[in-house]
């Protein structure tokens, strides 16, 4: 295979992109053997895969960026407005075969009349208020769909918003009349961020930045990303420029992140002494607007002197007062900490895991019924399977994108298979015989 190949099938399975071909390589996770229908060059060649390892990881690069934004430069092509960030993010996530069926569509329908793609206009209203979880807001569209994909798509969100009034209940895949694939790649993944909680911070722009980040959900912002720049840089000297650098990985942790554990003033002794005992005397008094922020700060000091259950204490107390801080240090702690002190001793985080574990992951309270199920009944199986790994501390939705095969044996009810045999082994089985859903 060659750069800019095109995956269009993997052992009978139609494929449009990475959530595909993941659940189809996933399916056979034990099978030595993987048959791809390739597109070369506009040429069609079968390629059958051999001696692969359990899990069939065939070191695949895929353009997911291409793939993502498919659908919306297919429907602003033929002049549908998309306006929003948010509604973008969520039409970006719609399976990848809408994208492919809009853009093969726009192909054959160049420069068409507004009365002609106001079902797209229809289509995007309809996905935005399931995926939004506005249910009653979700109506028939007044134009169908000239798409046969589209017209099951529109079919199966009315089924959802019907089915989640008058209150949200867990995924139903037989109620839904879907096949499995179908469902699990359709599902819409909501927004859903931890609760902030009331902040009462003496840094007003900071507490503005920091509810900005909230509310966003992360969104690239240069006037965050200067602020957290600008906190990094901070020359006060002793616990009020370590605070600082706090603050710079509380507002950015993508660009500014682990200066609570690589700040030279907390990796030196001598200043970190220091430091340890003016952020014990400031956390005794809860009432103090910035203690949030000496709480961030005192989770890795503890973590860093050693005291690993003090940290996970003062997570907990933090997420008393606001959950998504308390998520973000807990991150921030897997993170950091293994990066610069841990090296390999894993084992010294285990209280850290066992506080998210008994706090809802500090997700807060109005989760959604999907992301509850993706928690409880997903979560284990894509443990078993490795289809999210590395991530100490993932979010609902990476269950829900990432991990498409736990995904589908969840909704059928099923548990995780074992990788079993390795390749060669004669008495391998493989889920081959399994049916397919080759209308994707």
């Amino acid at each position: 295979m060659s750069p800019g190949d095109i995956i269009l099938g993997v052992d009978g399975m139609r494929t449009y992109g990475w959530r595909e071909f993941q659940l189809a390589r996933f399916r056979n996770l034990t099978s030595p053997t993987m048959t791809l229908l390739v597109n070369h060059q506009g040429d069609l060649n079968w390629v059958k895969l051999h001696d692969l390892t359990a899990g069939r990881d065939v070191g695949i690069f895929l353009d997911g960026n291409m793939e993502a934004d498919r659908f919306l430069n297919a429907a602003e092509s033929l002049g549908v407005p998309l306006e929003g960030e948010q509604i973008r993010d969520a039409l970006r996530i719609l399976p990848p075969h809408a994208g492919a069926a809009l853009s093969f569509w726009a192909e054959a329908n160049k420069a068409p009349a507004p009365a002609d793609i106001a079902w797209i206009q229809d289509f995007v209203s309809l996905y935005s208020a399931v995926q939004r979880r506005h249910y009653a807001d979700a109506k028939a569209p007044a134009h169908a769909p000239p798409i046969p994909y589209f017209q099951r798509l529109e079919k199966f969100y009315l089924g959802l918003a019907a089915a989640n009034q008058p209150r949200e209940l867990a995924p139903d895949l037989k109620k839904s009349g879907e096949t499995p694939e179908f469902y699990i790649l359709a599902l819409p993944v909501p927004d859903s961020i931890s609760p902030l909680g009331d902040l009462n911070l003496t840094d007003l722009r900071f507490k503005t930045l920091l509810t900005r980040e909230h509310d966003t959900g992360g969104q690239p912002d240069p006037e965050i990303s200067n602020a957290a720049q600008h906190y990094a840089g901070s020359s006060a000297g002793g616990i009020d420029q370590y605070l600082d650098q706090v603050r710079a990985t509380m507002l950015d942790p993508a660009g500014q992140g682990g200066w609570p554990y690589r700040s030279p003033l907390i990796r030196n002794p001598l200043s970190r002494t220091l430091i340890v005992q003016q952020l014990a005397d400031r956390m005794k008094d809860r009432t103090s607007p910035d203690w949030v922020i000496d709480a961030f700060a005192m989770i890795s000091v503890d973590l860093v002197t050693g005291q690993p259950q003090p940290a996970a204490d003062a997570i907990a107390d933090l997420g008393k007062t606001s959950p998504w801080l308390a998520r973000r240090a807990a991150k921030e702690s897997f993170a950091g900490f293994p990066r610069f002190y841990v090296r390999g001793k894993m084992q010294r985080m285990n209280p850290i895991k066992n506080v998210l574990a008994k706090n809802n992951d500090f997700l807060g309270d109005g989760l959604p019924e999907l992301f509850s199920w993706a928690f409880d009944k997903v979560r284990p199986i894509a443990d078993k399977t490795e289809e999210v790994a590395g991530n100490p501390t993932p979010e609902p939705a990476d269950f829900l994108i990432d991990a498409p095969y736990a995904e589908m044996l969840a909704a059928e009810g099923k548990t995780a298979p074992a990788v079993g045999p390795t390749p060669g082994d004669q008495n391998s089985k493989s889920a081959a015989a399994a049916p397919v859903d080759s209308s994707l």
